[in-house]
């Protein structure tokens, strides 16, 4: 495969420090180049010799035995306090060993009830975890505080890194007019879905769409747009102080993903990336996506958005496998830099599925970003469904014009309104009846990282594991035990089938053979379907809407509207 896959947007950077900084090695940069390049490229981080810091590993009840079993590691032969971190009542102590990781165990019997949260100090250094299988009677039944609401003033997205509440925003782009250009910008998706947790299922990843064109206005002739080489594209994160986000209460109208964690208040935006390489893999043909992302760490593909192959240069010209990847503006720091990124790609005649009997091609001349990777909330952790990007043209590296457009994310697909368990102090939350069928269903407080993330959070985490154990009692499969799962592997739908291959599985699977610099026939990958298995299934569509079309939501209401005559 050494010059039939490219890739654009080479990029990679340093794993964030366990205190959220970011070490260097990060970079904008962009180009085509052989893969065989890029791997020799990537960058493997070595630990320390032992664990220098202070880390609970493991922390979980085990309600059998009324004990509770807490792990970690840090300084050597040091004594380490256990504490419910709800309270900080002290539960006991223990001592790290005098080698090794300096590792660390401490148990605790005959409790009653378990703490929520538990808490380490030794040395002056503090960690904190939550208690896995604590249940929703941990600390006597107490909820952990609601998360302090989101900062005011600005809303801007220019990360989808998880990270430290920031004290400021990231600076903007410079505004430009130009009276001899004019710039056209706009998302192609409409509003994007995505997913506030993926720990065990996906339904789509952070991903959308920017398409831009620039017209050059007549002077002796009439205007006309712009073609490739001519003028370069670029988009950065964008804010405006009229912004209807700003004046939205939480949590009545709107979501904050603020929590506090160790003392320190932290923006959550997404988890997708801790499980992007082993559950949209298949996506692709076999080896494509360990190109693009570094399956052995996922911290250096975070703000990284899924390659999008070249349909055109595959489709209409050349054959040959190009792909892009698109990155948000903090890439390089997250919540302290704001680059403008290129749009990568840049489409003549769009090819859609022309090898199947509906298949057309359209004329375009626009330029794409396509795959750009943003999530639901803010830089200051609060909702913001409509967020402004600024797209940038330049002419001879000039910049030439400016135009601040949206790029729609909503995380607000509920299926919690039906798949959670009712809870008699919140009936609005979940009617029950997507979980009436299950013996034990899942809540919120099963999520071993309950108190760490945003609670909605939570409650996806629970809802998603509940849908699952309703698959496998309904049709005999392992889902729950298997994940993370994304529905698409065995449900085809168009939307992530990103090179319009169509339905794959084992009986039409193969290698996937394109044109090599020469023109000549060679083998991209050994195998196109890469673990799929769609023919012997209904597509997404069919078995999203054909059930939930003859159910309520919470609200008594159809889900879906009867279809107009």
């Amino acid at each position: 495969m050494k010059n039939e896959i490219h890739h654009r947007a080479e990029r990679r950077r340093e794993a964030p420090s366990r205190q959220g900084t970011t070490t260097t090695g990060r970079t904008s940069g962009g180009g085509i180049r052989p893969i065989a390049a890029f791997v020799g490229c990537l960058l493997i981080g070595s630990g320390s010799a032992y664990a220098e810091d202070l880390r609970i590993k493991e922390a979980k009840w085990e309600g059998g035995d009324h004990r509770l079993v807490v792990k970690g590691e840090g300084p050597r032969d040091e004594q380490v306090t256990v504490m419910n971190a709800g309270d900080r009542s002290v539960l006991g102590t223990t001592r790290s060993r005098d080698e090794g990781e300096g590792e660390w165990r401490f148990n605790k019997y005959l409790l009653d009830v378990p703490p929520c949260r538990v808490r380490a100090e030794a040395d002056g250094e503090v960690h904190e975890r939550s208690v896995e299988n604590a249940g929703r009677n941990c600390d006597g039944g107490s909820e952990p505080p609601p998360p302090p609401p989101p900062a005011t003033g600005t809303s801007i997205n220019s990360t989808s890194a998880n990270g430290t509440l920031p004290t400021g925003p990231v600076e903007e782009q410079p505004q430009v007019s130009d009276p001899n250009y004019t710039l056209l910008a706009i998302n192609d998706l409409g509003m994007h879905c995505g997913d506030l947790d993926t720990r065990i299922s996906s339904i789509l990843p952070p991903f959308n769409v920017l398409h831009a064109q620039v017209v050059k206005r007549g002077v002796n002739g009439l205007p006309r747009v712009m073609n490739e080489g001519e003028v370069d594209l670029f988009y950065s994160a964008a804010s405006n102080p009229d912004d209807p986000a700003l004046g939205k209460s939480v949590p009545d109208q709107a979501l904050s993903s603020v929590v506090v964690v160790v003392e320190e208040e932290q923006v959550y935006k997404t988890n997708f990336w801790d499980i992007a390489s082993q559950a949209y893999g298949p996506f692709y043909p076999q080896g494509v996506l360990d190109l693009f992302y570094d399956s052995t760490d996922p911290e250096k593909n975070v703000d990284l958005g899924l390659p999008v192959p070249d349909v055109e240069l595959l489709y209409l010209e050349t054959g040959e496998l190009h792909a892009s990847q698109q990155a948000m503006p903090g890439f390089s720091s997250p919540y302290g830099s704001n680059d403008r990124q290129p749009f990568n790609e840049h489409i003549g005649t769009l090819p859609f599925f022309i090898n199947f009997p509906f298949g057309y091609t359209a004329d375009l001349n626009l330029f794409e970003a396509p795959g750009v990777p943003i999530a639901a909330f803010d830089d200051f952790g609060r909702e913001n469904p409509y967020p402004l990007v600024r797209v940038e043209a330049h002419v001879n590296g000039n910049r030439v014009a400016t135009l601040d457009t949206v790029m729609p994310i909503s995380g607000e697909a509920n299926c919690q309104g039906c798949h959670l368990p009712v809870k008699d102090n919140e009936p609005e939350l979940s009617n029950g009846a997507g979980v009436k069928n299950l013996t034990d269903p899942a809540d919120e407080f099963d999520d071993p990282e309950y108190g760490d993330v945003p609670q909605t959070v939570s409650q996806e985490y629970a809802s998603d594991l509940n849908i699952l154990r309703l698959h496998d009692q309904k049709h005999l499969t392992e889902l729950s035990n298997s994940t993370p799962v994304v529905c698409q592997t065995c449900h085809y739908t168009p939307a992530l089938d990103l090179a319009q291959l169509g339905p794959l599985g084992p009986e039409n699977d193969g290698p996937l053979v394109v044109k090599d610099a020469d023109g000549n026939d060679v083998v991209a990958s050994p195998s196109k379907a890469n673990g799929r298995d769609q023919n012997k299934h209904k597509s997404m569509s069919n078995v999203m809407h054909s059930h939930h079309a003859t159910v309520t939501g919470i609200d008594g209401k159809a889900l879906f509207p009867d279809m107009p005559p």
